[in-house]
């Protein structure tokens, strides 16, 4: 126990996939969260013993993983007390979360907290800390796991955050792209102008088109950075414009395509958009796979899925 615990706050942030949680979110600010995150891990929280956990606490707009792809999840099964956290205990290897831990994670847990709402009582963590099933953003003090039937046989404590290994892919958002229709002169940007928005239209366009073919593809990242190349030399130059999300076309339904990478452990992944309800989810693998296997998906939600593989149907763990 106490190697994982040092394990756990010796993690390091993992900037490259950190992501905004804001509402609406696009690629712009996931990258400002990616550039935050290093910052951050490169001057304040350099010195910290607790390095992922500083970061994390200082973007609280951002979901900051850790390169352990440690987390909090719900055991609603408590162990005993445990004296030395001060906490139910966990069934699983790891302990039992801190105030702090839990928090930082909370985009992981938060789902299966709600689903708890019908039960009334807390969730506990580490130092006699718990939140109440009603309230989410509330941590209160925690007194009472030694009274009565304690942590195993009182109904009042529902779960426990406990320490696991989950990976999270982060959302797969289309890239954002220049607005066109705002595009305006660098020394007046409030007013768009006609040349700056004839061009921006006219090379969005043509990238759009280049980055749709195999060819186009392999040489550029996605369509702005080929809007950047292409338009570097030109009156471009000295046009500035908004960047967003291309507006979406309104209907009965939507498809959204994407790929993540999948293995023996689950991983959550995320969707670039929230659904009014939960969405059907059709995954599929390479035929050359070898060997082949079986994906499996469970706590299917608004925001996310949970993907596994399978080497055999034996049964679901």
């Amino acid at each position: 126990m106490c190697l994982l615990s040092v394990s756990v706050a010796a993690s390091e942030p993992h900037c490259l996939n950190s992501f905004s949680v804001k509402p609406d979110a696009s690629t712009v600010d996931d990258r400002d969260c990616q550039d935050q995150c290093a910052s951050l891990f490169a001057t304040r929280c350099r010195q910290s013993f607790y390095k992922w956990l500083c970061v994390a606490q200082g973007l609280p707009e951002c979901y900051i993983p850790n390169t352990d792809s440690f987390t909090c999840q719900i055991d609603t099964n408590p162990s005993a007390y445990n004296y030395s956290y001060g906490s139910c205990g966990c069934s699983g290897a790891y302990p039992p979360c801190s105030r702090n831990e839990a928090h930082a994670t909370r985009l992981d847990w938060i789902t299966a907290f709600r689903a708890l709402s019908h039960k009334k009582g807390v969730v506990v963590a580490r130092g006699k800390q718990a939140l109440w099933t009603e309230n989410p953003d509330r941590w209160r003090y925690e007194n009472g796991m030694l009274q009565g039937g304690g942590c195993l046989n009182n109904s009042w404590f529902v779960g426990v955050f406990c320490g696991a290994h989950l990976s999270v892919t982060p959302p797969a958002r289309g890239d954002v792209l220049p607005l066109c229709s705002s595009a305006a002169k660098v020394e007046n940007p409030d007013t768009p102008y006609p040349a700056c928005r004839v061009l921006c239209a006219q090379v969005l366009n043509e990238c759009k088109k280049v980055f749709s073919t195999t060819e186009g593809a392999a040489a550029y990242a996605s369509v702005f950075d080929c809007f950047k190349a292409r338009g570097k030399g030109t009156t471009l130059d000295n046009c500035t414009y908004e960047l967003g999300p291309e507006n979406r076309a309104t209907g009965v339904a939507e498809l959204h395509t994407g790929w993540t990478v999948a293995s023996a452990s689950w991983s959550r992944v995320l969707f670039d958009v929230e659904f009014a309800d939960p969405p059907v989810v059709f995954l599929g693998i390479p035929k050359d796979t070898q060997p082949f296997y079986t994906p499996s998906v469970r706590l299917v939600t608004k925001t996310s899925f949970e993907v596994k593989l399978y080497r055999n149907n034996c049964g679901l763990d």
